[in-house]
């Protein structure tokens, strides 16, 4: 058990803190399929998000995972 918390990592403001606590100049992009966890600033095209995803998909060799198609906005408490 001690050895799964330690290779949880907490990161310093999840999507779930406070409004106050989350005044980042960045959006978060959870991939999916893949499970990682992309930031851009406030204003990145969408397109460039979705075709820079892509292409670190096929850096990495694939790794069997469809190419992204969209992606999806969610915004907490509403």
């Amino acid at each position: 058990m001690a050895k799964v918390e330690d290779d949880l990592k907490v990161q310093p403001h999840s999507p779930l803190d406070p409004p106050s606590q989350r005044s980042l100049p960045f959006v978060e992009v959870i991939c999916e399929k893949s499970g990682k966890i992309r930031r851009f600033s406030i204003g990145t095209k969408v397109g460039f998000a979705v075709n820079l995803i892509n292409k670190k998909f096929e850096a990495e060799g694939g790794l069997g995972i469809p190419s992204a198609s969209h992606i999806e906005a969610v915004k907490e408490g509403y």
